[in-house]
């Protein structure tokens, strides 16, 4: 089976887009609420402590971090008719499924094997999916553009899915299905049904409907060239740099949002209706940051998102507690989303020309790796921010419990670790990434040479 040269059409069909950018809805609907909101659930439902969910949460996402890079490795060296990314997909979706059933539906004295054993496989069944579709997507197309517009599709049905469980509390609600519209564990189960049904149906379609893709390199992806390309490829440990720091500080968000929104404004009831909003000013905010990514440079674009953020989340320290806060927190969440939309953009693009360089420096193509080796790396770091979030929180004496009472010193506490830390990893992130080395015009360059080397040899 030999691989194809890189005169590949330069944009692809619609259908294509679309079939490949599909799985991310159902995906999103299950693993939104793992991320986002399941640790304020698991500490408000179960036998959990906010202490377990630091460890729990830290030691899935390291053991996440390192089945990526064993999971990209694979992809990239397994043959088969379907390619090397179809087959990943279609056996982790079986293993998020009987995985996932546990995690989102657990019994109240659920504690820290359970929480930990479903989650681990959980993780597992995500790396399966995640790792090979976002490396398929960067050998879809080797255009600078054509990456940005496929990432964005990628991008929107990622926020589709996000909005599509955000938005479920308040549908069960509305039905009366559910007796409030907070996120409980009784949604997590109806988000489970969806994706059981959703997620297999997807996954089939992608496969059907996009090609297998264009791979890079001359040779056969081996750990030796992946550690070589690594070593040698000196933009990857730029961008690998500043997203330790950008993922710490997200880690931090991500953990502790809910419980801001939640323990500390008492506005929890509120918050589907919040975080809906804040999903769909993402999704439109897309083809903006499309377009300016065009204008501008991938990198300076995504660092003016990230000065936008900062400025503007400094309004949660204004916020007080009690039904008020709501319209101060939508706001202050709404003109963060309208940022949020060049992290889509963004990111995989950028990854992508990095893969560029790397097979340029080796002659290797390692897509799967490099997404892997990013993958773990961010994970590992936002495990990180996650678990130092809840550590934090459990230093400083705040309690998530409906009954408890926070004093100052917790309230302090709180406020530093979901606004004041992470804005300053932010502002260290943004220096960085604004004086990025990888431009188009180098990109363009890397790409002829490339090109230039004619017809890649079958593999052995």
């Amino acid at each position: 089976m030999g691989r194809r040269t890189l005169d590949e059409p330069p944009r692809r069909r619609l259908a294509q887009v679309v079939g490949y950018a599909l799985p991310s809805w159902p995906l999103m609907v299950v693993v939104t609420p793992v991320i986002l909101y399941l640790p304020q659930i698991y500490a408000k439902e179960t036998a959990v402590t906010l202490a377990t969910l630091g460890t729990v949460l830290l030691v899935s996402r390291i053991f996440d971090g390192v089945t990526d890079q064993l999971v990209g490795y694979l992809s990239d060296i397994t043959e088969s008719r379907l390619g090397s990314r179809k087959p990943w997909m279609l056996a982790g979706t079986a293993v998020i499924l009987v995985a996932g059933y546990f995690l989102l539906n657990p019994p109240a004295t659920a504690g820290f094997s359970y929480l930990l054993l479903s989650m681990l496989g959980f993780y597992l069944g995500w790396t399966m999916v995640s790792v090979p579709h976002t490396a398929w997507g960067a050998e879809l197309s080797g255009e600078y553009r054509e990456r940005a517009r496929i990432a964005s599709f990628r991008g929107v049905f990622n926020n589709v899915g996000s909005l599509s469980f955000t938005v479920l509390p308040i549908v069960l609600f509305a039905l009366g299905v559910a007796a409030t519209s907070e996120f409980t564990l009784q949604v997590l189960s109806y988000a489970y049904a969806f994706a059981a049904l959703a997620l297999p149906v997807s996954v089939i379609l992608a496969c059907l409907a996009a090609p297998v893709g264009t791979p890079t390199g001359q040779c056969r992806p081996s750990l030796r060239r992946l550690m070589l390309s690594l070593r040698v490829n000196k933009p990857f440990w730029n961008y690998f740099g500043i997203f330790f720091l950008h993922g710490v500080a997200n880690g931090m968000l991500y953990t502790v949002a809910f419980t801001f929104h939640d323990s500390y404004l008492k506005i929890g009831q509120w918050f589907p209706y919040i975080a809906a909003a804040y999903v769909g000013a993402v999704t439109a905010s897309v083809p903006l940051w499309l377009r300016l990514s065009y204008r501008l440079e991938r990198h300076r674009s995504w660092a003016i998102s990230w000065m936008i953020h900062v400025v503007v989340m400094q309004g949660f320290w204004f916020l007080n507690p009690g039904p008020d806060a709501v319209w101060g927190a939508a706001a202050v969440m709404l003109a963060i989303a309208l940022s949020a939309g060049a992290n889509l953009v963004c990111a995989p693009a950028m990854l992508a020309d990095i893969v560029d360089y790397g097979t340029w420096k080796t002659g290797a193509e390692q897509t799967g790796n490099y997404f892997a080796f990013q993958l773990m790396g961010v994970k590992i770091v936002q495990a990180i921010g996650g678990g130092l979030g809840f550590y934090l929180l459990a230093f400083w004496g705040f309690e998530v419990r409906p009954d408890a009472v926070n004093d100052q010193r917790a309230v302090v506490g709180l406020l530093s670790t979901y606004i004041g830390v992470p804005s300053v990893l932010f502002a260290v992130s943004i220096v960085l990434m604004w004086n990025f080395p990888l431009t188009a015009r180098r990109h363009a360059i890397i790409r002829r040479r490339i090109e230039s080397r004619g017809r890649f040899p079958p593999r052995a």
